[in-house]
């Protein structure tokens, strides 16, 4: 849980201006193709003017601020003390690459918060706390897809001037940190608790098994059965079989390329598609396949990074930036854009090289014209 404090929204101009501020950055499409500076000049300082550092003030919101071996953006001051560090990239920048050296500056001036960021995405960091600095980082905020007041509420927190100033943002940095490390532990400790409990075995699971069996087949298995069934378990998902196994699946053969003619969807006009059972009315080309990329992206959100292998000998097909592309068009909320500037024949190609990406046949993907 966040250290709220009482000031924290007392100022409902404040909220309404960041507010503001966000919707702008939000439907401002030219801010991905900015330079560093701009982002500083036209992101950057309006979000931390609405959050209620004055940009003017260079005591308070210094420039260039030096340090050794280099400059950091800009430092936020208060008291003549260096209170966060914040360097900032061009947007959709990768901005993993720079998280090592700003951490170091701010961790050998004693600077007790950090703050990365290409204007799309605000990266925290306690420069202090222990572990690797991927460690420290307790909290991204992605101003394009996170929810208007989750955003305006993790950035008061962690870097308005009110919080800032009280210290109460640096005690909710130290809350969330514990809370994600206290996940991950809990996370690590279940597989070696549920060893621990099979391999004992635990009394409570013999007798849940025991009573379970009696309500399968009107009988109890006895507590040495179910031992020796729990002894034999090779993994906490699956028990070793007693009975002949089945013979092993036949390997997966790489899906076969999709036929379709694609000449006979010339000049035609899409009306709908269906696609893993679900069927979907589209009016152009295109949302076909931003609509196909976004339900197969529901359906390997882990792996739809492999998506971006796909690409042409003069184009990319999918980027998580959406530089270098004619019409880019995001996939729902993922992140990633796609390529849309395609005739209907290069439409369904993409399609289907996706599909076959993904382990899908022909006979998954239905289209029909008007």
């Amino acid at each position: 849980m966040l250290h709220w404090t009482r000031a924290l929204f007392r100022d409902a101009t404040m909220y309404d201006q960041l507010t503001a501020e966000i919707k702008r950055i939000r439907s401002d499409k030219s801010i991905q193709s900015l330079d560093e500076a701009n982002v500083k000049q036209g992101v950057i300082l309006p979000v931390l003017h609405a959050l209620g550092w004055n940009p003017f003030n260079t005591n308070e919101v210094q420039p260039e601020y030096p340090v050794s071996g280099g400059n950091v953006d800009y430092a936020l001051r208060l008291d003549s003390r260096n209170k966060v560090f914040l360097e900032a990239k061009r947007p959709r920048e990768d901005l993993s690459k720079h998280e090592s050296q700003l951490l170091e500056y701010a961790f050998k001036h004693g600077v007790p918060q950090a703050v990365l960021t290409n204007g799309l995405e605000w990266w925290f960091y306690r420069p202090s706390a222990e572990g690797d600095w991927q460690e420290r980082r307790f909290c991204i905020v992605k101003l394009e897809i996170e929810e208007i007041p989750t955003t305006v509420t993790l950035l008061t927190c962690f870097l308005s001037k009110e919080t800032v100033g009280s210290g109460d943002a640096v005690k909710n940095a130290d809350l969330r940190l514990q809370n994600l490390r206290e996940f991950k532990e809990t996370e690590q400790t279940l597989p070696r608790a549920w060893n621990d409990i099979i391999s004992g075995p635990d009394e409570i699971l013999i007798d849940l098994l025991d009573e379970k069996v009696e309500e399968l087949c009107g009988r109890k298995a006895g507590v040495d059965s179910i031992k020796r069934f729990l002894a034999k378990l090779t993994n906490p998902l699956s028990a070793q079989r007693t009975v002949p196994p089945l013979p092993a699946a036949p390997r997966l053969r790489k899906p076969r390329a999709i036929k379709q003619n694609l000449e006979d969807y010339r000049n035609k006009q899409i009306a709908r598609f269906t696609f893993n059972g679900q069927t979907y009315e589209v009016s152009a080309w295109s949302q076909l396949l931003v609509t196909l990329a976004n339900h197969i992206y529901q359906l390997h959100r882990s792996e739809f990074h492999k998506a971006l292998e796909l690409k042409g000998r003069k184009r990319t097909y999918f980027t998580r930036t959406g530089q270098g592309m004619r019409s880019p068009k995001q996939i729902g909320n993922s992140g990633y854009y796609v390529e849309t500037h395609w005739s209907s024949d290069n439409c369904i190609r993409r399609c289907n090289d996706l599909l076959t990406h993904f382990g899908y046949n022909e006979e998954d993907l239905q289209i029909e014209t008007t």
